[in-house]
C-alpha cells in the first residue's frame, strides 16, 4: 500500500490511536498533515475509519488466543526474526517495537478496544448485557457502576455486566437519560454512531435514532465531552446541547432548556416546531405502529404540541392531524395513513 509522507507503521499506529480515542493532541496533529498529503492518504484513513466503525457495530468476539495468533502472525510477516519467547509474554502498548505496534493497531482496527484489552491480560472477558426500551413509557436500567439509564421507547443500550479496565463503556441506539456516578479515575464513554459522549460523573440526555438525520447531546447537568473521529465536537455544560449530523459531520450549538429534552422521562411527549415525519416516528415507537403518508409534502409540517403519558394514540393523532391540516385513518390496527391538504395550503 502507497503512501505519502510517513513510513506505513508510524500511520497505523497514529490512525488506530485516533480510533481507539488513546491519541493526544500533538499525535492528531501529525495525523491531520499526513491526512492533508495527498488524496491515497485520505482514502486510506476513510476506509480504516469505516472498517472499524463496522466491527464496532458488530461487536466480533475474539478470544485471548485467536488474539495473540493474529498479533504474531503479522510481527512474523513483517519481522520474521522475533524471539519465539515473546508470544507467550503480555503485549503493552508502551515498548513496543515498531512492528509490533502495527500489529497492534490492526489487531485494533479487527477487534476493537475492548477486544483488545482482553487480549493483553484479561482473560475472563465481562459478559454483554443488551436492554431494550419499553413502548409506553420509559425503561430504568442501574448499571454496574451504580450509575442510572432511562430508555425511551424503541432504543437499546449494551453494556458489560461489570466495567473493568479504564473505562466504563455503553452502547446506545436510540434516546436515553444517564445520570453517572462520578469516578475520576474512570471515564464514561457512551458510544453512538460515529460520535461518542464521555463524562466523569454527570447527567445528560442523548438522542440517536437510526433513521433520524442528527445525533443530539443535551446535559442537564456536570460537563460533557463529544467527540468524532476527527476530533472534539463540543464541552457541554447545564443546558447545553450539540448536534451533530451524521451524513454531513457538521455539528451545531445551541443553548436550551435541559429540562424541557428530558420530560420523555416522565412519559410525556412533547413536540416543539418539530416536522410531522419526526412525529410520526416517535408515535410509531412508543404505540408500535406504522405510519405512512399519502403526500410527502405534509411530511415537513411543523407540529408543536404537547401530551401526558395516559394521552390514547387516537387523541394524540387527532390534535397533530388539527394543527398540521390533515387527516388520519386506522386502515388496521397498526397500519395509519396520514392525508390531506397539510401545511401549505391555508384552511
Amino acid at each position: 500500500m502507497k503512501t505519502h509522507g510517513m513510513e506505513t507503521n508510524e500511520y497505523w499506529v497514529l490512525i488506530a490511536k485516533q480510533l481507539s480515542r488513546e491519541s493526544t493532541s500533538e499525535e492528531d496533529a501529525a495525523l491531520a498533515d499526513w491526512l492533508a498529503l495527498s488524496p491515497e492518504n485520505r482514502t486510506i484513513f476513510e476506509e480504516v475509519k469505516r472498517d472499524w466503525h463496522a466491527k464496532q457495530r458488530e461487536r466480533v468476539p475474539v478470544s485471548l488466543q485467536r488474539g495473540k495468533a493474529m498479533v504474531f502472525e503479522r510481527i512474523e510477516r513483517e519481522q520474521p526474526n522475533v524471539p519465539e519467547s515473546c508470544a507467550d509474554t503480555n503485549v503493552k502498548w508502551l515498548g513496543l517495537s515498531t512492528y509490533l505496534k502495527i500489529a497492534a493497531a490492526i489487531v485494533l482496527m479487527v477487534v476493537g478496544v475492548q477486544g483488545y484489552r482482553s487480549m493483553v491480560g484479561e482473560t475472563t472477558a465481562p459478559l454483554m448485557v443488551s436492554t431494550n426500551g419499553k413502548q409506553h413509557h420509559p425503561e430504568k436500567v442501574v448499571l454496574p457502576d451504580g450509575s442510572t439509564v432511562w430508555l425511551n421507547a424503541g432504543s437499546t443500550i449494551r453494556y458489560a455486566d461489570r466495567f473493568v479496565g479504564e473505562v466504563r463503556e455503553v452502547y446506545l441506539t436510540g434516546e436515553a437519560f444517564f445520570e453517572v456516578q462520578r469516578d475520576e479515575d474512570k471515564p464514561f464513554l457512551v458510544y453512538t454512531e460515529g460520535v461518542t459522549t464521555r463524562v466523569l460523573g454527570t447527567s445528560f440526555n442523548i438522542q440517536a435514532y437510526p433513521e433520524a438525520e442528527a445525533i443530539e447531546v443535551t446535559v442537564s447537568s456536570g460537563k460533557v465531552s463529544v467527540v468524532d473521529s476527527t476530533g472534539v465536537l463540543g464541552e457541554l455544560s447545564k443546558n447545553q446541547q450539540i448536534a451533530y449530523h451524521k451524513h454531513t459531520g457538521i455539528s451545531m450549538r445551541q443553548v436550551v432548556d435541559a429540562t424541557a429534552a428530558n420530560v420523555w422521562k416522565e412519559g410525556k411527549l412533547v413536540f416543539d416546531d418539530q416536522s410531522l415525519l419526526a412525529v410520526a416516528q416517535r408515535l410509531e415507537r412508543r404505540y408500535g405502529v406504522q405510519i405512512t403518508f399519502a403526500q410527502a409534502s405534509i411530511k415537513a409540517c411543523p407540529v408543536t404540541a404537547q401530551f401526558d403519558e395516559q394521552e390514547s394514540l387516537e387523541k394524540i393523532l387527532y390534535m397533530i392531524c388539527l394543527v398540521s391540516n390533515t387527516k388520519y385513518e386506522f386502515q388496521d390496527e397498526k397500519q395509519i395513513l396520514i392525508s390531506g391538504q397539510g401545511c401549505s395550503i391555508s384552511n
